[in-house]
């Protein structure tokens, strides 16, 4: 009879430990994506508002380049100067923007999520270019390639990964130039 009892209690000690082994790696498992989950859709959110920032500049460009071309058409030659300082004062304000992005990316690549073992795909630059100013000052800056593509943010912690895309606006929501973030696959 002591044998038997010894047994079963036995199987539950062994039955237990496993359970509390299984629940503490599970555990340890959620705090490492929760980690790379924040620390992700942070990066997300940066990418994106940097991208809708210059996106919103552009359009104060456009609009400066329009003012400055229907300044020449009404021969306000006085007002050329200031608005084209304007114009360069927004385009300080996209390089600032660009600088800050890169720096970013250089952090991301040396220290990731801050862990030992965190191995992050390098963060892409966004592929904008400059068009050569003319008389109507700076161009606004272009998106070379498909948009419809993205960036991607990823991060993996073994056993566990976090991505996000920063992609455009759909279509048909009402602001089209518009990025969005949202999770996604892991490539």
């Amino acid at each position: 009879m002591h044998l038997p009892m010894a047994i079963v209690l036995l199987v539950i000690m062994i039955g237990g430990l496993g359970l509390w082994f299984l629940m503490g790696t599970w555990r340890r498992n959620m705090e490492v994506q929760l980690r790379l989950n924040r620390c992700v859709a942070e990066h997300a959110l940066a990418l994106r508002n940097h991208l809708n920032l210059i996106e919103e500049t552009n359009v104060a460009i456009q609009g400066f380049r329009a003012m400055i071309r229907a300044a020449e058409v009404a021969l306000q030659f006085e007002a050329i100067p200031s608005l084209i300082q304007s114009s360069e004062a927004v385009v300080l304000i996209q390089r600032g923007s660009m600088a800050t992005w890169e720096l970013k990316r250089v952090a991301w690549v040396n220290q990731g999520c801050g862990k030992w073992g965190d191995i992050p795909v390098p963060l892409a630059s966004p592929p904008f270019r400059r068009g050569v100013p003319d008389t109507a000052g700076p161009q606004p800056l272009e998106w070379r390639g498909r948009r419809s593509d993205g960036l991607k943010i990823q991060i993996t912690h073994w056993p566990r990964s976090a991505a996000a895309k920063i992609g455009p606006r759909s279509q048909s929501e009402f602001s089209p130039n518009l990025w969005v973030a949202e999770w996604t696959s892991f490539f």
